[in-house]
């Protein structure tokens, strides 16, 4: 890999990437007397850094992309597509950012255009709803879900917890944590309320931060019937898809 992005990748860099990162099992495949406990052999990124991987997982899931793509300028183009910043190896935050390549004029010339933005992160304004708009918020649920508890610790899962009032998987939330950390979501359309609690002040929770981020979607809409008539592929609907879909997987790696 060159020491900057050229192309976006394909999905087993992904998968690859984030099971070296989160799989405690690797080491087994060194020949080591299976009779014995596994536990001792249990090691991975995780187990070093955990809240490093906590928070990278978790802000994946929730395409919190402070968390994980500091250097990504998400949205920051007229059709919403995202490009690479430039990463400040020696310098402070207030570096001046530079433009993208093609905001140049024609007449620039190369030593100008050192250091311009010239990769795209995307090549489409955004990825694809529905299909491969999951793809990494998922990725980022399941492996941190499935993968880190394997080396005995369900801190991740904790923290992605979260539910709907009244069903039969609701959450019982935590006596000493405030009003403040309690995220609470209505949906006008189907009436669930979902619940997640901030358990956690040095780690990303991603279960309350998933909830918050559906609130703040439905927050741009005015009226009922506005939120009906632009709901179909909308980032609401992507929102609240993503909250019944994590807080099954939380169900399932729960038991």
């Amino acid at each position: 890999y060159l020491y900057r992005p050229v192309t976006a990748g394909q999905i087993y860099d992904r998968l690859a990437a984030v099971q070296m990162l989160s799989d405690p099992t690797l080491a087994l495949f060194v020949g080591i007397n299976e009779t014995e406990d596994t536990r001792r052999y249990l090691v991975s990124y995780f187990t070093l850094f955990p809240r490093q991987l906590i928070n990278l997982f978790g802000g994946i899931s929730y395409e919190g992309i402070a968390a994980y793509g500091w250097m990504m300028l998400q949205g920051a183009q007229a059709d919403g597509s995202a490009d690479v910043l430039l990463r400040p190896q020696f310098a402070g935050a207030n570096v001046a950012i530079p433009k993208r390549c093609a905001d140049f004029a024609a007449t620039a010339t190369l030593v100008d255009k050192v250091g311009c933005l010239k990769y795209r992160v995307y090549p489409d304004p955004r990825p694809t709803f529905p299909s491969t708009r999951f793809r990494m918020p998922l990725l980022g649920s399941v492996y941190g879900m499935s993968f880190l508890t394997l080396g005995y610790d369900r801190t991740y899962l904790d923290l992605a917890r979260g539910g709907v009032a009244g069903n039969q998987a609701q959450i019982t939330l935590p006596a000493d944590v405030s009003a403040a950390d309690i995220a609470r979501f209505t949906d006008p359309l189907s009436g669930r309320q979902y619940v997640a609690a901030k358990i956690s002040a040095t780690s990303i929770n991603p279960g309350y931060e998933a909830v918050l981020a559906a609130q703040k979607e439905l927050a741009k809409y005015q009226t009922l019937g506005a939120l009906q008539a632009d709901y179909l592929f909308s980032e609401y609907q992507f929102r609240v898809s993503l909250l019944d879909l994590v807080r099954t997987m939380v169900d399932v790696y729960e038991y």
